[in-house]
């Protein structure tokens, strides 16, 4: 770091100046201070890297400067070392308490103040290295899963359209027989739906990074949702419900998000029976509140259970047990819509068999720091 900025606020102004002059000679910039406001005033002005703050002082002490310290969005990350003639634990705690990053005793050892400066700074510089190599991951993850998921996409629909063309050419071949011509029609339009679903996915996944809501009901919610699914799904597989909220509540969020949401895990809990032989597709929704804060939707089916060889993938895109080509983005896109609301989404193994799919939304919004 060229140049370090320290600001020095003590009332002694012989131990100031002595102070000033041997974190001078390290090449830093020292701006000192006789008294809390004027420090607080400095630190605002300066935005310094470290802040040397005596306790007592008189006027606006050193615990007072820096609880102010530590409400300012801008300066509350600034370390404060504060610098005391009180040696016992019960002062140390009270600095520590307002957030004091470390302490100095008087009469000041210059060497040791020196190196105390340095230690503050060297944190510094490696939380800003380490901010700097987090964002580098974040990127590479985000590259990666981009890579999977144009990987996933391009494998689908390749394969998507390498059945099309095998049916076109049964189409030709079979030009005089009606029935065939049908059949493979139908396959057609099938492979076309799907790919057709995979596009109308991806749009999803592109939307709501704006995301508006409003109070909406959540029978209305729930409603939409399992129309969504009989529509989507073209089945009529019942719907469970055990609702244990009042008939008229209503909450914060964005219904269409939600509802596609909601769809996507009715719809991959109702694909879950389509491998399991002699089970007939029932389909649960259970809600209920935790709490005053938290909406808790879990949707329920008994039917093949969580592959052991996609947990720990089964979020990530066309991660999927199932054989048919154009299936694997209902988890992500409702992952996707989940963290979009500021909730949470959990996959786990249900008791006697099958998955549990639990959402929960929080009903109170986050603050935002007012500027």
């Amino acid at each position: 770091m060229p140049h370090p900025k320290i600001l020095v606020v003590d009332d002694q102004l012989l131990s100031t100046r002595l102070l000033e002059r041997r974190l001078v000679r390290s090449e830093m910039k020292v701006y000192s201070a006789t008294n809390g406001t004027e420090g607080l005033k400095l630190a605002r002005e300066a935005k310094p890297d470290v802040i040397l703050l005596d306790i007592v002082m008189p006027g606006m002490d050193g615990i007072s400067v820096c609880k102010e310290l530590k409400k300012d969005k801008e300066l509350k990350e600034i370390p404060v070392i504060f610098i005391t003639a009180r040696t016992g634990t019960q002062a140390k705690l009270e600095g520590f308490n307002v957030g004091a990053a470390d302490f100095l005793v008087k009469p000041l050892n210059l060497e040791e103040a020196h190196a105390r400066v340095k230690t503050q700074l060297r944190i510094i510089e490696e939380h800003k290295a380490n901010l700097i190599l987090t964002q580098e991951l974040e990127q590479s993850r985000r590259q990666a899963s981009l890579m999977h998921l144009t990987e996933g996409i391009a494998h689908n629909l390749n394969n998507l359209l390498g059945v099309m063309v095998g049916y076109l050419s049964l189409l030709k071949r079979n030009s005089e027989n009606p029935e065939k011509i049908l059949g493979n029609c139908d396959r057609m339009d099938s492979a076309i739906k799907r790919m057709t679903r995979i596009v109308q996915q991806l749009t999803v996944i592109g939307q709501f990074t704006s995301l508006k809501k409003d109070k909406v009901s959540l029978q209305r919610v729930l409603k939409g949702a399992v129309a969504r699914f009989h529509r989507v799904a073209a089945t009529d597989c019942p719907v469970k419900q055990d609702v244990h909220v009042y008939d008229d509540f209503v909450f914060n969020t964005n219904r269409e998000l939600l509802e596609v949401c909601l769809e996507r895990i009715l719809h991959n809990a109702y694909e879950s029976y389509e491998q399991s032989e002699g089970k007939k597709p029932v389909v649960e929704l259970l809600v209920q509140l935790i709490g005053d804060d938290t909406l808790e939707l879990s949707v329920l089916d008994k039917g093949k259970g969580i592959d052991p060889d996609i947990r720990d993938s089964i979020f990530e895109p066309f991660v999927t047990s199932s054989s048919v080509i154009g299936r694997g983005m209902g988890l992500t896109i409702a992952q996707h819509s989940v963290k979009c609301l500021g909730g949470n989404i959990e996959v786990s193994d249900r008791k006697g068999g099958g998955t549990k799919v639990t959402i929960q939304l929080p009903l109170v919004e986050e603050e935002t720091d007012s500027e």
